[in-house]
């Protein structure tokens, strides 16, 4: 792996703050920043999945600037165009072909770093097949806009997939992909992880009675780990009544008015706590 002063993606390696901020969670018995050690040591495909806001990316990036490594991401969906993964071709002032140019994607295969295919489950199939050759035992990508090039991954290449399976106009995975990932890691919200961030006890109750209800198919919004952080950053920067508030207002107006009643419970307990 070239180091953060020579690598030609160094301006993508995340800020040390990454890593210094975040708050690992057990796998297994196992660290999951362990879990990501030994998938690049051994050239292992990583797949997470869960909900909305556990901390997914988060991961992805507190590895990243831990051991500094550039994180390209692909956003995924219907429209992505799977020969923009590669580069392109470039065009003198005539018009003539001038040469090519090398994508971040292809960079960082080459050079070694995480390509962190995110929400995956929005990409339909036949798009995402063009990794196929990237994430089984081949790990080579062919470019055929340049006469058939094979790039082989580097060494030091991990690539990271995540997604919720709850989004809506998402489908299911493919196999042929998601057997590819053989190290797969739900993300959850973690009580442990959220004792860690969160300084108001009393919201861990509240988050629970929202996801309970989530459960059962009463409300429909989720309530992730950093809405739980926000809103104790809006009650110290403002009031609880105004982080109440901003909380309520992001759920569906159908939902609002039983997350108010469920904070009125609880407010003057959260007044101690701020």
């Amino acid at each position: 792996m070239k180091n953060k002063s020579n690598h030609p993606l160094s301006h993508l390696i995340p800020s040390r703050a990454f890593a210094d901020k975040y708050v690992s969670r057990k796998v297994g018995g196992y660290t999951d920043l362990d879990v990501l050690d030994y998938a690049r040591r051994a050239q292992e495909n990583v797949m997470i999945y869960g909900p909305t806001g556990p901390g997914k990316t988060s991961f992805v990036l507190a590895y990243a600037a831990r051991n500094n490594l550039p994180v390209v991401t692909i956003q995924c969906n219907g429209a992505i165009d799977p020969a923009s993964f590669w580069g392109q071709i470039t065009f003198d002032d005539s018009g003539d072909i001038a040469g090519w140019v090398d994508s971040d994607v292809t960079t960082v295969i080459e050079n070694g770093g995480i390509l962190y295919l995110d929400e995956v489950n929005f990409t339909p199939p036949k798009i995402m097949s063009v990794f196929h050759s990237l994430t089984d035992d081949r790990r080579v990508v062919t470019i055929l806009e340049q006469g058939n090039r094979v790039i082989k991954a580097h060494p030091d290449l991990l690539v990271v997939a995540a997604y919720n399976p709850d989004y809506e106009g998402t489908r299911p995975l493919n196999a042929a992909f998601k057997n590819r990932f053989d190290l797969k890691m739900h993300f959850g919200y973690d009580p442990d992880v959220e004792a860690e961030l969160i300084c108001m006890p009393v919201m861990a109750e509240i988050a629970a009675k929202l996801r309970a209800s989530h459960d059962q198919g009463a409300i429909m919004t989720p309530v992730s780990t950093n809405a739980l952080m926000k809103f104790e950053v809006f009650a110290l920067d403002f009031s609880i009544q105004f982080a109440i508030l901003n909380f309520v207002n992001s759920f569906h107006v159908d939902e609002q008015s039983a997350v108010t009643e469920l904070f009125s419970i609880y407010e003057s307990e959260l007044k101690k706590q701020v």
